[in-house]
């Protein structure tokens, strides 16, 4: 009656796969972490997709981790979200520039993630970020999210304003990528914070090869 588990660099065999109780062992979990996950060579990915829906289904996850591991599988595993984890508090997501369509996967179930407080839509290793532009007509974030880490998308200074007026009133705490954190992009954020009345209470810049920006509202 496992409450929280975390998978990573695992491989399972037929035996684990034929004798897995699933509504038994995990009928008590609320938290799943997923990280390279595989399936013995001989048994397929459908197998190892059918196994994690399992888990998901007769569980009552309120966090859940999920990494792009099984290739072209990932956006099965998204769209059993809804369906399995309404609940969800905490989700993480990991994108890159080769997960487009899994980016506008993301897209369609965040709006039945009503109950969600705290949602990472995060840069993949070694990867290069999306076009936040592209997708931000269509990014609705449910009302009670208040923390958001968007490192996996980049936005211009053009979409960087449309992100904070359309994403960002309800949250207490955002997480950014960006190339080169300069003037104008502490004046986009204090401008739009004075205008919804928003009381900044710091703004973190981490530089390394990118900028990750932390900001933190009142």
């Amino acid at each position: 009656n496992l409450e929280r588990l975390n998978l990573r660099n695992v491989e399972f065999t037929v035996n684990d796969y034929d004798n897995f109780s699933i509504d038994i062992k995990f009928s008590k979990l609320v938290s799943l972490e997923l990280f390279d996950v595989r399936m013995a060579n001989q048994y397929s990915e459908k197998s190892l997709v059918h196994l994690i829906e399992q888990m998901m289904k007769h569980s009552k996850l309120i966090s859940l981790d999920l990494e792009p591991f099984i290739g072209d599988k990932y956006d099965k595993l998204l769209e059993f979200i809804p369906n399995y984890c309404a609940g969800l508090t905490e989700l993480t997501l990991k994108i890159n520039e080769t997960y487009e369509e899994t980016m506008k996967t993301i897209l369609k179930i965040l709006p039945a993630l009503n109950k969600l407080r705290i949602l990472r839509i995060a840069e993949d290793w070694g990867g290069i970020q999306l076009d936040g532009g592209k997708y931000i007509e269509n990014l609705i974030l449910p009302n009670k999210l208040h923390f958001f880490d968007v490192t996996g998308l980049f936005f211009s200074d053009e979409w960087l304003k449309i992100f904070f007026e359309k994403c960002c009133f309800n949250l207490k705490q955002v997480v950014l990528l960006l190339k080169n954190y300069d003037v104008k992009h502490e004046q986009i954020i204090k401008t739009f914070s004075l205008e919804k009345r928003k009381d900044i209470e710091e703004i973190i810049v981490s530089i390394d090869n990118k900028s990750e920006v932390t900001i933190n509202w009142r």
